[in-house]
């Protein structure tokens, strides 16, 4: 292609008009993605609240003994190499 059918190109994508979106659209897209995220959050809450103390509890119990594991692990570690 020659510069003067790009310059001529150029000139026709000029012509045209950037796709805005009307403002009804851009209000039924934010009203929509609204009502996504509250379904969402709803759905989590009540999955939390319906959850019993006892699976928390369970969790709570399984988290400190893999964070006394852990703990004891590295202290391992620390000793093997510290000793080299």
């Amino acid at each position: 292609m020659s510069t003067n059918q790009d310059d001529s190109i150029t000139r026709m994508l000029d012509d045209f008009c950037t796709p805005v979106p009307s403002a009804d659209r851009v209000q039924r897209t934010r009203l929509r993605c609204h009502d996504v995220l509250a379904k969402r959050r709803q759905r989590q809450t009540s999955l939390e609240q319906k959850r019993p103390i006892a699976g928390r509890l369970v969790e709570a119990v399984v988290l400190l003994a893999l964070g006394v594991y852990l703990a004891g692990a590295v202290s391992e570690a620390v000793w093997l190499g510290s000793s080299f």
